[in-house]
């Protein structure tokens, strides 16, 4: 089987404590160096390098838009370049991961979000606010406000070099002590294309991965 991969593409690879804990990764894909050959940059974490040791057992993740896949791999040796590389071997059959629901990722983005009225017509003009996490199944922004449940709403709001209009349902609005604002208000996307909804969980793949390199997480 040829590995659905593309050189440049970013992995993430998680490897075990003796414990059996797991710990993630960010690496990226160099070359495929033969069927089941890859060659990767070595792993990092906080910004540090993480050498892995050859016959290390890790598990190597990738994303499409119909979710994440990952498939087992062994270290068959570390290899001196300018970027140092891990050439692993894969070792097992690709699977899709399933999942109950999607990751959060804690992160500020500017967002506009319009109220509707139950009828559907939109209430106001809408007001600007901002994230405290989004996932592919939806977000949490905050408000002056309170919102009531079931409200629906849109969220629009740029990622990367994108805009997205989301429609959504309130599924919760928490009272919060702050100056600036009362309420955190999670929605939930609705009528929201498979389409779009792989491209929210590939921004926050993209995005959670940065923040690993920068250990901000």
């Amino acid at each position: 089987m040829v590995l659905p991969l593309k050189v440049g593409e970013k992995l993430e690879i998680i490897r075990y404590s003796l414990s059996g804990e797991e710990e993630h990764l960010a690496s990226q894909l160099l070359e495929i160096s033969g069927r089941d050959l890859l060659d990767v940059a070595m792993p990092i974490k906080e910004g540090r390098l993480i050498p892995l040791h050859a016959g290390s057992m890790i598990k190597v993740l990738f994303f499409r838009e119909n979710g994440q896949f990952h498939f087992k791999a062994r270290v068959k040796e570390r290899i001196k370049k300018r970027i140092p590389v891990l050439r692993v071997e894969k070792v097992s059959e690709i699977h899709k991961i399933q999942r109950r629901g999607y990751y959060r990722l804690s992160t500020i983005i500017p967002v506009k979000i319009t109220v509707k009225a139950p009828d559907g017509i939109e209430k106001n003009e809408g007001f600007e606010t901002f994230t405290l996490d989004i996932s592919g199944g939806g977000l949490k922004f905050v408000s002056s406000d309170r919102i009531e449940n079931d409200t629906e709403v849109i969220c629009v709001l740029n990622l990367g070099d994108k805009n997205y209009s989301l429609n959504g349902r309130v599924v919760r609005a928490s009272y919060v002590y702050h100056s600036d604002y009362a309420y955190e208000v999670s929605v939930e996307f609705i009528d929201i294309d498979e389409h779009t909804r792989g491209e929210l969980i590939k921004f926050v793949l993209d995005r959670q991965m940065k923040m690993k390199r920068k250990g901000m997480i």
